[in-house]
């Protein structure tokens, strides 16, 4: 999440794409990072890159 965020403020990212294998998975990442489920895959959630600046800045 750190190389993330270091990238996104070179290029420019909004978010974080994350393409969970499984419904584990998908369940570990919404318990524990404040994503937000695409509307397009049930698998894919989506991590703002804001989201990811607040959480490590804590």
């Amino acid at each position: 999440m750190e190389r993330a965020l270091s990238v996104s403020q070179g290029m420019g990212a909004a978010c974080l794409l994350i393409h969970c294998r499984d419904e584990a998975a998908r369940a570990f990442y919404l318990h524990h990072v404040d994503a937000i489920q695409s509307p397009i895959d049930d698998l894919q959630l989506v991590v703002p890159m804001k989201a990811i600046a607040d959480q490590l800045l804590k």
